[in-house]
């Protein structure tokens, strides 16, 4: 990592080279990870009892396994969301735009997939408008993290022989973890906790794109899933964080609410 910048905690820029500009991702600090870990915790506790068994791929986990994967996508969609929290307030937004974790105001005890949403970004002056934010994280634990901000893509939706026509949300954000110490040791999913706990393994939200740009940058990819499909863009096809947030800033501003 090289010229790094403090930005308001829990985050801090860093930036890598991936091609011709050096891009830009916000870290969550290592000691600002077990607020959201406590938080993460409790939504995964809940949500495993009712969500599926099976990968994407198919295949069966042990429960487990599935709560360290749902506790990776909690940790991902708290973290965003208080990214996006504090800079909407950096940028005088508060007022006029909320965020809100579906996770945290849900009603239904975790027992639903109706209506859900990841995260959205909503009006405080008209309910009805508001943008929607998807989140799908994974984990580079075979690489380095600029190798895979070069390999590595923004996820959008997905269809499989479940899940049918999933409707395009008007932002994708892409948090990436990076385990450090995959040139010693290899990497073990059902350590995913511990290995965040002790800093091995850290959560970057390396950048995002908006609808638009997953319709015309993006392409059609199996992610070795079997017949699950995703529509994906090349991170570095996208935006890096701090050019996503300018650009959602300005999607707010210019918004007629």
């Amino acid at each position: 990592m090289s010229n790094q910048t403090s930005v308001k905690s829990p985050f801090a820029v860093e930036k890598l080279n991936i091609g011709a500009k050096p891009w830009r991702i916000a870290r969550l600090k290592t000691e600002d990870v077990a607020p959201v870990l406590a938080l993460a915790e409790t939504h995964a506790v809940k949500k495993i009892l009712h969500t599926r068994d099976e990968s994407q791929s198919g295949k069966l986990r042990e429960h487990s396994l599935k709560y360290q994967k749902q506790l990776m996508g909690s940790i991902a969609e708290i973290t965003v969301t208080t990214l996006f929290d504090r800079y909407l307030k950096s940028q005088g937004l508060e007022n006029q735009w909320g965020v809100t974790l579906y996770d945290s105001v849900r009603t239904d005890d975790f027992r639903s997939p109706e209506g859900e949403y990841d995260i959205r970004l909503e009006s405080a002056r008209r309910s009805d408008v508001y943008y929607e934010v998807e989140t799908r994280s994974s984990i580079a634990h075979n690489r380095t993290l600029a190798v895979a901000l070069s390999q590595f893509d923004i996820i959008g939706p997905y269809e499989s022989s479940i899940k049918k026509n999933e409707p395009l949300k008007d932002f994708y954000v892409r948090p990436l973890y990076a385990y450090l110490n995959f040139e010693k040791r290899r990497y073990s999913e059902i350590r995913f906790r511990e290995l965040l706990i002790s800093g091995e393994v850290r959560l970057y939200i390396v950048g995002g794109c908006t609808r638009g740009r997953m319709i015309e940058k993006g392409f059609a990819k199996t992610m070795g899933q079997g017949r699950t499909e995703y529509r994906v863009v090349r991170i570095r096809d996208g935006l890096d964080i701090l050019d996503f947030l300018e650009e959602v800033s300005n999607t707010l501003s210019n918004s007629q609410v």
